[in-house]
């Protein structure tokens, strides 16, 4: 959820896609409980323009991680996964004197994101459990140093920046076709979302030969947020399960926000 307003930045609009591949073990461990480990890569594409600043930013790069899960026979669940992502981005913002005018810089991120939750999932009838959950998200962020080009006397020279994110979430989920040999499982989580640290993501740069005396604030993200997911698996055999669901968030029902909404589809085999 990013704010706009009194701190001058614009609303902005991301689109992107990917693909996402990887290989799983799972085993039962003592006294029943059940464990899973995977690795994965993938391919990620996305580009965010700002509304009414001429500016928009281009990124595509990989992902690549590990992920693990422990589940208890007693219903506690562990879930933990380690990524790393690298990619190249493009900036292009539009300059005094025309439409035709533009700055442009090109530059490398990196980023590492962790990420640990635990539930517990208490049985509702044959064919439903509900799940308390809470969880921890920490994100890094690295992105290279830049000197724009084809700005004439308004290009830029951008100082490189290290940026940290610290979340923590909580939730109630409530998960359907826990029968043996359901075809349809459904899913409702609905929970809050509070950032511990890392709020506002800042730039600063230097016009000409100039110092670094330029800042300029992203967008900031509303320290509590409500979050909702609606979902479904199926499965299509005992190999293949289709999956997809629908996620948003929002702040306060008495401040103006924006309501970003996020599908997801997949398959898993």
């Amino acid at each position: 959820m990013l704010e706009r307003g009194s701190n001058g930045t614009a609303q902005a609009r991301t689109n992107g896609y990917g693909f996402l591949g990887g290989l799983g073990w799972t085993g039962t461990g003592g006294s029943g409980a059940q464990w899973s480990r995977g690795a994965f890569v993938g391919y990620l594409d996305s580009k965010q323009v700002l509304a009414g600043r001429s500016a928009s930013t281009e990124v595509d790069g990989v992902v690549a991680g590990v992920h693990g899960r422990w589940n208890s026979a007693g219903g506690i669940r562990v879930k933990a996964t380690i990524a790393y992502t690298g990619g190249n981005a493009t900036t292009r913002r539009g300059l005094p004197g025309g439409n035709t005018l533009s700055a442009t810089g090109k530059y490398d991120l990196k980023g590492w994101t962790g990420d640990i939750s635990v539930d517990y999932a208490v049985p509702l009838g044959r064919d439903w459990t509900v799940q308390p959950g809470l969880g921890v998200t920490a994100i890094r962020s690295t992105r290279d140093g830049v000197t724009e080009t084809g700005g004439g006397a308004f290009s830029l020279d951008v100082a490189s920046r290290r940026d940290t994110a610290v979340f923590v979430d909580g939730a109630l989920t409530f998960q359907g076709g826990m029968r043996e040999n359901a075809i349809l499982r459904p899913f409702l989580s609905l929970g809050a979302r509070y950032q511990l640290d890392g709020r506002t993501p800042y730039a600063l740069a230097a016009l000409g030969v100039g110092d670094f005396g330029l800042a300029a604030a992203g967008a900031a993200r509303a320290r509590l947020l409500a979050t909702a997911t609606l979902g479904a698996d199926v499965a299509v055999s005992s190999r293949l399960t289709l999956f997809g669901a629908l996620s948003g968030e929002k702040r306060g029902l008495t401040q103006p926000s924006q309501r970003p909404r996020r599908p997801a589809l997949g398959v898993l085999n």
